[in-house]
């Protein structure tokens, strides 16, 4: 199943690292007539990188931007940016890591807020994600939120037979009681099934309330013959009317709200979908983020002191590093299964949220001795915000 973590508004990991300047054409073509910083990379950055790791050039930034998008750099600019974190060593593959807004799955309070922001990043990103995948003739991504593998697939077929299922009720024949119980216990297991899947619910929720509202007409139209039979279609028709109207407290049954990248797989745009996620890991680090936040919370409103919240701070750190160390475990995984068929090296794109930073995960792998290495960009639509929206 597709699960996500909340990361809290103060994420002390990357705040440091924040400073770090977008790539935009402005200026780099500052840079390339003679300015006197360097606005990739910050002070922190320039230190920390190691001997063997090169410095792009602006044009050299350009031109890697342009051939990891497949977008002419006046086109990409225009609607994404690009920030190069770690160049590729010896001109080796990149990993590719397209920071996403989504919503905070784990946080029932928020699931409703801030959906339309989602959908309209998610629509940018489904962009993003189609020229990355053409461009490199990627199968697949990397995307956070699958824990099982082939899981993505595996709900593709799920929800194309659900949808079909639902087709099929239309043609089913309602000439008695009967026929409307039998067609009404089908279609509320169908009905249940999607409202405790999210996938499900927002590919399938809308046909269902549509179907509901069909079902309720033909139900009507019959003619029971006794009071008994008149009951059972009064209780269906009060429980069609209820399952066809709209739920304020539920999100709007919207595919995008699902992800951009499973959106792309129901479309036949992608072949996979590769898993990233460990489900124990995931409900450490949920449980992790929500005391982290808390705590938060707690020192704001002058409850604990400052020194109290480093126990969740490293809780909090730890997790994140554990589902990162999962995460390009499953990277290398897929490398030494390209490697055994005898297939090179590839880019690797990873759909992850935005306040992920992979930089330092980068750039110890590329110090392991047996591991290929890989330089790190990141890529995002212009209008991502910054802040505890970003997952």
């Amino acid at each position: 199943m597709k699960e996500s973590v909340s990361i809290p508004e103060e994420d002390v990991r990357r705040k440091a690292k924040e400073d770090t300047a977008d790539v935009s054409r402005r200026t780099l073509l500052k840079f390339a007539a003679g300015a006197a910083i360097n606005t990739l990379l910050p002070k922190a950055a320039m230190d920390s990188r190691t001997h063997a790791e090169a410095v792009l050039s602006p044009e050299e930034t350009i031109a890697t931007t342009e051939r990891l998008t497949g977008m002419p750099y006046a086109e990409f600019s225009e609607h994404f940016d690009a920030r190069v974190r770690v160049p590729s060593p010896r001109g080796g593959p990149y990993v590719i890591h397209i920071r996403q807004m989504h919503q905070p799955a784990q946080d029932p309070e928020r699931k409703i807020q801030g959906q339309s922001d989602v959908v309209a990043r998610q629509r940018e990103t489904e962009n993003l994600i189609e020229s990355v995948v053409r461009a490199n003739k990627l199968d697949g991504i990397f995307s956070e939120g699958f824990v099982e593998k082939d899981a993505a697939l595996r709900y593709r077929d799920e929800v194309r037979l659900l949808r079909g299922q639902l087709a099929g009720f239309e043609k089913r024949s309602i000439r008695t009681t009967d026929d409307a119980e039998n067609v009404y216990a089908e279609f509320e297991r169908a009905y249940k099934a999607s409202l405790n899947n999210p996938i499900f619910y927002h590919y399938t929720m809308r046909d269902l309330r549509t179907l509901a509202h069909t079902l309720r007409k033909r139900c009507a139209a019959l003619a029971p013959q006794s009071a008994a039979e008149r009951t059972r279609l009064a209780a269906f028709d009060s429980k069609l009317g209820a399952y066809g109207v709209e739920r304020t407290d539920l999100e709007i049954p919207e595919p995008y709200t699902a992800g951009a990248d499973f959106k792309l797989l129901m479309d036949g745009k992608l072949k996979n979908i590769y898993s990233t996620e460990d489900r124990a890991a995931n409900e450490r680090a949920v449980k992790a983020t929500r005391a982290y936040s808390q705590a938060l919370k707690d020192f704001a409103g002058g409850r604990i002191r400052r020194e109290e919240i480093d126990t969740y701070d490293h809780a909090y750190k730890k997790s994140l590093e554990e589902r990162e160390r999962i995460l390009f475990g499953r990277v290398e995984e897929h490398a030494r299964e390209r490697a055994a068929a005898g297939k090179p090296a590839e880019n690797i794109a990873i759909l992850f949220g935005g306040r992920h930073d992979f930089t330092d995960m980068v750039r110890e792998q590329n110090q392991t001795r047996g591991r290929a290495g890989r330089g790190l960009i990141e890529l995002w639509p212009k209008k991502l915000p910054r802040g505890s929206s970003l997952l």
